[in-house]
């Protein structure tokens, strides 16, 4: 026996998200440490000047220094912090995880 479906305007609303063919929802280290051929710089340095203050309140957080979030431990949140600023898909993803209905 299934439910009746409720109306329309009861209903949620959600967007279709097509991502870029082969886009990655998460950097991968090597991501983050490759420097790029036109500016020289890796894209975890970009990102760190880009956005000065969240990186230092990502360092302060989790209480480390700026040369451990590659480290065994926290590398895995060093690359959802990368990730969550650069990449749509992962931003989105992200977003859609801690929707509730209010």
């Amino acid at each position: 026996d299934m439910p009746n479906a409720p109306s329309i305007q009861d209903m949620f609303s959600w967007n279709v998200l097509t991502p870029y063919y082969s886009e990655d929802v998460l950097y991968s280290k090597g991501d983050l440490e490759k420097r790029s051929d036109a500016l020289g710089v890796s894209t975890l340095l970009y990102l760190q000047t880009l956005f000065k203050n969240d990186w230092n309140n990502f360092l302060e957080r989790l209480g480390i220094q700026d040369e451990d979030a590659f480290s065994k431990k926290w590398v895995d949140e060093t690359r959802r912090w990368a990730s969550n600023r650069a990449q749509t898909l992962g931003r989105t993803v992200n977003g859609m995880m801690y929707y509730e209905k209010t």
